[in-house]
């Protein structure tokens, strides 16, 4: 194995040139198993076009779809591999992302995912190599481009194999087939080397091998090329080391997740997840937590591409048909309304005749909900984060009032109020040291704050829901608090402060003196 590594030019500006065309361009995808090996997986004729300006490089291949490659860092690898041939070039490229695709090849606004088309296991392509005519201007250009952006550029010999049979492993443990799925996520640069590390042997042992395909996953994440059986043998090393036993914090459970892109499904390994109503009552093992994401990561917006309605239609299959790993299916649950602005859902499988239509029908009486949106919000107070405190009766605790209205206005939207005796007992359920002037709960079908009333009796024990606060119906009697009240630090570049600066001399004065002010 030899590499000849060419330094990066000098920065200077330049002129970017017009767009370079190269038609009959050969296509290959699939993974590099070394510095010298490639093993191809499908091989197209292509439209090359290099953009300089734009950093882009579009191979348009059959039925019109175009392959995007971004030359910037955040989507390749360093090293860039370039093999010099009787008359021709291969430039290799190395994507830590998988490229994204279009349907249109002129404007390349119509995204498009790779499901439903002849490249159903595109995602799984980690290495792409192009084949260009050496007297042609984008080999040329394409290799300045490259070094001028920093780019290492190894010479090398490539040798390009077919690949071979994937293995079929027989896994009874769904979390070794979790975590092993977890690992072959990461592409043929994993799984074009299975064959060498003898699985067989490893999981035929009594051994619970998940958390070794999870380390292992974790480092070849960021890696383009390994020896993937050294890598299985420090993981191994690794996890009899350190293992996976930490604890979880007071109020925490441990969710799988998993990223649906438009080329593939990415699981991950679990995570600790804040309690809610809906993980406290159920088992949080048959629990994933799902996050909607476009190739490199970033939130899919409909304000840059052209109507993303191919994306949509393919997200939507998801949430209507759900997915399965091993022998489990999953389905759609629900999510909070500040889930929903990140893409991120709640998936359940089913078990012991628990399903994801019976935690709905069981969380409340949602039937007058007819809009989807309001149907969502309301649910989705379930998801909330919560530390759940003391179970309230309604009869004996709970006294309903209507909300203070005056000239049309409401006074108290979302505004409740809790006896003195009552707080303390919820400050000491929470471990509080001491009792917050006001709580923003969740009681049953009920959202919003209660504050603190000392009219409501010394020795009293009972909170007061308005009528604002209540959305829905539920037989929920916990009394669940997402925040509290604690102190804020106001500073002098504060309105008000600056407002009392230049209006009063001798309090301005006064108030030069003080670090801070500090209010609850």
């Amino acid at each position: 194995m030899s590499w000849l590594q060419t330094l990066p030019l000098k920065r200077r500006s330049f002129r970017a040139p017009e767009t370079i065309v190269e038609c009959n361009v050969k296509v290959m995808g699939g993974s590099m198993t070394s510095p010298v090996e490639f093993v191809k997986h499908w091989e197209e004729v292509a439209v090359a076009e290099f953009q300089q300006d734009s950093s882009v490089l579009v191979l348009t291949i059959s039925a019109g779809i175009a392959i995007e490659i971004k030359l910037s860092h955040y989507i390749l690898h360093q090293h860039s591999i370039m093999q010099l041939q009787n008359d021709k070039t291969i430039f290799c490229f190395n994507v830590k992302f998988c490229p994204k695709l279009f349907k249109d090849p002129y404007n390349r606004k119509q995204r498009i995912s790779c499901r439903g088309t002849r490249y159903p296991e595109f995602g799984l392509l980690t290495s792409f190599c192009v084949q260009f005519k050496n007297e042609s201007p984008i080999t040329s250009r394409l290799s300045w481009y490259l070094r001028y952006v920093d780019f290492a550029i190894v010479h090398t010999q490539l040798s390009v194999s077919d690949q071979v049979q994937e293995m079929n492993l027989e896994i009874k443990n769904f979390d070794n087939a979790y975590a092993w799925r977890s690992l072959c996520c990461q592409g043929y640069k994993v799984t074009n080397q299975l064959r060498t590390l003898g699985l067989e042997e490893i999981l035929s042992e009594e051994c619970k091998y998940s958390d070794v395909f999870t380390t292992l996953a974790d480092h070849l994440a960021g890696k383009p090329f390994f020896h993937l059986k050294e890598e299985m043998q420090d993981a191994i090393k690794l996890t009899e080391s350190y293992g996976f036993d930490n604890k979880v914090p007071k109020n925490y459970t441990m969710v799988r997740r998993a990223v649906l892109t438009p080329s593939r499904l990415i699981l991950l390994s679990k995570e600790p997840v804040y309690f809610n109503r809906i993980l406290r009552q159920y088992n949080a093992d048959y629990f994933i937590r799902l996050v909607y994401r476009d190739e490199d990561f970033e939130k899919i917006s409909g304000m840059k591409y052209r109507g993303p309605q191919h994306l949509l239609e393919d997200m939507k299959q998801h949430f209507i048909n759900g997915f399965t790993i091993y022998d489990r299916h999953y389905e759609f649950l629900g999510c909070s309304n500040s889930q929903l602005r990140e893409h991120s859902f709640w998936f359940f499988s089913s078990y012991d005749g628990i399903t994801a239509e019976f935690i709905r029908q069981s969380s409340g009486d949602l039937a007058k909900e007819r809009c989807v949106a309001s149907y969502v919000s309301r649910f989705g107070l379930c998801f909330s984060s919560s530390w759940n405190t003391l179970t309230i009766e309604e009869h004996e605790e709970v006294r309903f009032e209507k909300d203070v209205t005056r000239n049309g206005y409401c006074f108290t939207d979302g505004i409740g109020k809790i006896s003195k005796r009552l707080a303390a007992k919820v400050a000491k359920s929470m471990d509080l040291n001491i009792v917050p002037s006001a709580f923003q709960i969740r009681y049953g079908g009920c959202k919003g704050v209660i504050a603190i009333d000392p009219s409501l009796g010394e020795n009293r024990e009972i909170i007061v829901i308005r009528e604002s606060m209540k959305k829905f119906e539920s037989n929920s009697k916990s009394l669940e608090v997402l925040q509290v009240s604690r102190p804020v630090f106001c500073f002098p570049e504060d309105y008000q402060a600056t407002y009392s600066f230049t209006n009063s001399g001798d309090l301005r004065k006064a108030m030069y003196k003080m670090p801070y002010i500090s209010s609850s």
